[in-house]
């Protein structure tokens, strides 16, 4: 699937994002991560920016929240920031890497 195809949107994630899944380990490598799913055993690299975000989808923060702290962390606009935190959490969202609706990172 291609972003560009999908386009994300904020409204799409309501105003607390989805923790992310607990059940998944990660190997951080350098900055970057490997994190390992066991129920389609599925390998998905991230590198610092986006292992980063999905450290911090805890199920309070909200994309502008995000956004934010990546703005100021990496020193960019803030609406490059927020793009690439809503790209991000739709690739986190298609790759299974958050948890279904109404479940807290830990289960329901």
């Amino acid at each position: 699937m291609r972003l560009s195809e999908h386009p994300p949107k904020t409204s799409d994630f309501g105003t607390e994002l989805r923790p992310r899944r607990a059940d998944l380990p990660e190997y951080e490598f350098d900055g970057e991560a490997v994190v390992f799913d066991r129920r389609t055993q599925g390998l998905h690299w991230l590198n610092e920016t986006a292992l980063s975000v999905l450290r911090k989808c805890d199920g309070r923060s909200t994309i502008p929240e995000l956004a934010e702290e990546l703005a100021r962390e990496y020193r960019v606009s803030d609406e490059t920031a927020v793009d690439h935190v809503e790209q991000l959490v739709v690739l986190f969202a298609h790759a299974n890497l958050l948890a279904e609706e109404g479940m807290h990172a830990g289960g329901p």
